[in-house]
């Protein structure tokens, strides 16, 4: 068996999240089959991901399972070769080693890709190296595991509570206008809830770069 080969059927081994917000149906039913599958922070932990390393094209692949959990559609397209290329010129990711990539890049580009809606490439960029003082990757990577893991877990009982309080018809295939509305209002906190959170990291991260200067 080829290098080549044998670091595919590896790549074919890492066990991924089955649960991807790309495959909710859109009847209330069907979400509440998806909240209650969905468990823990949604990506593989730290000692799953492949011990060996990988080439660009074997990254992609394991990759493009690993962030289907964040896909809203199939048609995202979360990472791709530029985009690496530009997280290692950025200097948010450390540069392969004979073209090949670590586990602790498989980390970082998790991280990266679940914050790049969030964050802007500089304060990405903060955020990684001050955060990787006297940690590496596996200890970032475990936090921020963590971290989503609590914030999933907490989203998802307000949003079962919430469907749970609904009239919804027989076939439970359609929403009153008064579901819809609460539903809608339910987003709109959510998104403000997340505004403001942005808006405080922001000035936290600033006041990290400030002081690391």
């Amino acid at each position: 068996m080829s290098k080549t080969e044998s670091h595919n059927k590896e790549n074919d081994k890492t066990d991924t999240p089955d649960v991807k917000p790309s495959e909710i149906g859109n009847t209330p039913e069907s979400l509440r089959t998806w909240l209650n599958g969905l468990t823990g922070a949604g990506l593989v932990e730290w000692d799953r991901l492949p011990d060996i390393e990988l080439y660009m094209d074997q990254v992609l692949t394991l990759m493009e399972r690993q962030l289907a959990f964040y896909r809203r559609s199939e048609e995202d397209k979360l990472l791709t070769q530029p985009m690496i290329n530009n997280y290692t010129k950025d200097g948010l990711l450390p540069r392969a080693t004979d073209k090949k990539y670590a586990k602790g890049h498989l980390a970082l580009l998790s991280i990266l890709c679940s914050l790049k809606p969030v964050l802007s490439i500089s304060d990405l960029s903060t955020l990684l190296q001050t955060a990787m003082i006297d940690n590496n990757e596996k200890d970032l990577y475990d936090f921020f595991l963590r971290v989503q893991s609590d914030a999933i877990d907490a989203n998802k009982i307000d949003l079962s509570s919430k469907l749970d309080e609904m009239k919804i018809s027989e076939d439970e295939s359609e929403l009153t206008a008064a579901d819809r509305r609460d539903l809608a209002l339910m987003a709109l906190r959510m998104s403000v809830e997340a505004r403001a959170r942005i808006m405080l990291t922001q000035k936290i991260l600033d006041l990290v770069h400030e002081k690391s200067k």
